[in-house]
């Protein structure tokens, strides 16, 4: 099962995933983008988020005709960080 969260619409998507049988999609809390959380990278940023249950996290980054889907750790879990690396502003 699948279940998408718009960050910013047409550039960046969250996308949860959660073991089959679940009839309802996981609740998702405490989503926070940091952007440039180390001075050393100004273009990163770090998404965090918390689910009710466990999910699987992957990150669609995307503009205009470029768009790449990253999932930094196949396993489930409740807790979930993911580095973007390489965005601009603008």
């Amino acid at each position: 099962m699948k279940a998408t969260l718009f960050l910013a619409p047409g550039i960046l998507a969250l996308w949860m995933s959660w073991p089959v049988g679940a009839a309802v999609p996981p609740l998702i809390g405490d989503v926070r983008v940091s952007a440039a959380p180390n001075s050393s990278a100004p273009l990163a940023a770090i998404l965090t988020c918390s689910t009710d249950r466990p999910t699987r996290v992957s990150l669609t980054i995307g503009h205009q005709d470029r768009t790449w889907t990253v999932t930094p750790d196949p396993a489930f879990k409740r807790n979930h960080s993911v580095i973007a690396l390489g965005l601009r502003p603008g």
